[in-house]
């Protein structure tokens, strides 16, 4: 019927009215996938349909319990729901209360089951959906996360994101990468604190991530990734300025001399702060080249980088 009938005003009205039985729905039979995924699936469909005429009182009762449900089930298709209503509901102030409640329970439940990464192996689909929906909250909703009462709700976004970085699904793995990217690039009108809180995250994690961005350049992640970490690198270093100097400064200084010498060490330097000086993506990428190629010569220097570089992280 959602997907089928594009009169908002009936959509609305059988949302309404079945509300109750898709929570209740969801409550009895979410163990089972493909439920749960036909229950999202029509909410999906309904609320596409409905779009932002929808009743704020109805979105509410809607989705309060989602959280409760993706803590018991596990399914990643209520992350993927979640992304949907951010990007059709993100520009409406009046829905920023109950999304920044859905989306800051998702990541606390999210966030409790991916700790090592064997457990973000284990769970590619979830990785993949939670950062789908952290990227849509940059891009449409960013009040959220940068109001002060969802700085929380970004550091465990953030803080899941550095855990998970080395994720054997590729998917996954850039789904990861561009939410840094989307990240290091907000724009500071998109919220009176935006700068702020970046800075409250980056500031105690920043060191850990700038050495695993290296570690992914050098050897950690296969080749593939080069680009993606790059511009990661690259758009911390724009967003931290001088302390993200500092700290790919103090990364590089744990790469034994045999490994990389001083010269090519002080060469990425240079490349980086030209990087801040807004030298184009293609002059900093060609440098991450030319230092993963230096680093993944052989065995023997590949490992002795990524154990210097990994050592405590």
């Amino acid at each position: 019927v959602f997907k089928n009938i594009d009169d908002k005003q009936i959509v609305m009205q059988v949302l309404d009215y079945t509300s109750g039985v898709l929570d209740k729905a969801l409550e009895i039979f979410g163990a089972n996938v493909d439920c749960a995924e036909r229950i999202c699936g029509a909410l999906k469909h309904g609320l596409k349909t409905s779009g932002t005429s929808t009743a704020q009182s109805l979105l509410q009762n809607l989705f309060t319990n989602i959280p409760l449900r993706f803590s018991r089930y596990s399914h990643p298709c209520m992350l993927y729901l979640s992304s949907e209503l951010v990007k059709i509901f993100g520009s409406q102030a009046a829905s920023h209360n109950w999304l920044y409640t859905l989306v800051s329970g998702l990541v606390t439940e999210a966030h409790a089951k991916l700790i090592q990464l064997k457990d973000f192996d284990n769970r590619p689909d979830i990785v993949d959906d939670l950062f789908l929906l952290a990227s849509r909250i940059l891009s449409y909703a960013p009040g959220i996360i940068f109001a002060e009462e969802g700085a929380q709700t970004l550091q465990r976004l953030f803080g899941c994101a550095v855990a998970g970085m080395f994720i054997h699904h590729r998917d996954a793995c850039l789904s990861i990468y561009a939410f840094f990217y989307r990240l290091f690039t907000v724009d500071e009108t998109v919220h009176a604190n935006s700068m702020k809180v970046l800075e409250q995250v980056l500031t105690p994690s920043g060191q850990v991530l700038t050495k695993k961005l290296l570690a992914g350049i050098t050897g950690s992640v296969a080749k593939a990734y080069l680009e993606d970490l790059g511009e990661c690198l690259c758009k911390l270093l724009c967003a931290g300025k001088q302390v993200a100097i500092s700290w790919l400064y103090e990364s590089l200084v744990c790469i034994p001399a045999a490994a990389l010498t001083d010269q090519e060490k002080q060469t990425f330097m240079g490349a980086a702060q030209n990087a801040l000086g807004g030298t184009s993506m293609r002059g900093f990428q060609r440098h991450v080249e030319e230092l993963s190629a230096v680093c993944r010569r052989n065995n023997r220097v590949r490992e002795s980088v990524q154990t210097a570089l990994l050592a405590g992280v």
